[in-house]
């Protein structure tokens, strides 16, 4: 969904938007069938025997699991920001937007590459992650200046670009707490 999102913003492709929105309540109902399994998989060692995760790790894949839930709900956010726009038929000045989706493109992959990390337990590649994130602040820090200092006086149109300035900051924060997880999830094991 996050990689979806910042091709549509990037495209301008409403019917992609949309698609991304209407996912977000299966992404809801996958997560708490999910969640399901991990609570029964840490009180029964046999399932988690059979899902391969051992029971102590169900937390850590519960919280996996909600952080991916909430990179959905961010996602799902810009795309209700850009129908609502392409509603009042206002455009985000292209300046603005390339910065946007630099740096939705950014967080997009941090927050792949933080997933991967999860299951890899890499921890150089989480503190990259990490190291990483810093860019996007300052992505995050030229957009709105940009955002209140450019061309567009809507107040609409402002608020919708630091709503889905924010969303993709959000995403980005995401992508660094997965990172976070999984440098514990490594050295929880040489403990």
């Amino acid at each position: 969904m996050c990689e979806d999102i910042f091709t549509a913003l990037k495209n301008n492709d409403m019917a992609l938007a949309k698609a991304v929105f209407s996912l977000d309540d299966d992404v809801d109902h996958f997560m708490f069938f999910i969640l399901r399994l991990l609570r029964n998989a840490a009180q029964n060692p046999v399932l988690a025997n059979e899902l391969r995760i051992d029971p102590l790790d169900c937390m850590d894949h519960q919280t996996l699991v909600y952080k991916i839930e909430h990179a959905s709900d961010y996602s799902a956010e810009i795309a209700r920001h850009m129908v609502m726009l392409e509603g009042t038929k206002q455009e985000i000045p292209e300046e603005v937007l390339e910065l946007l989706v630099i740096a939705g493109t950014e967080a997009a992959n941090l927050y792949n590459n933080s997933v991967a990390a999860f299951f890899s337990k890499d921890v150089p590649f989480s503190v990259e992650i990490l190291k990483r994130q810093q860019m996007l602040e300052k992505l995050d820090q030229e957009i709105a200046t940009r955002a209140f200092t450019g061309k567009q006086r809507n107040a609409e149109l402002v608020c919708a670009i630091c709503s889905i300035r924010d969303n993709i900051k959000r995403i980005g924060d995401c992508a660094g707490n997965i990172a976070e997880i999984a440098v514990n999830r490594a050295f929880k094991e040489t403990i």
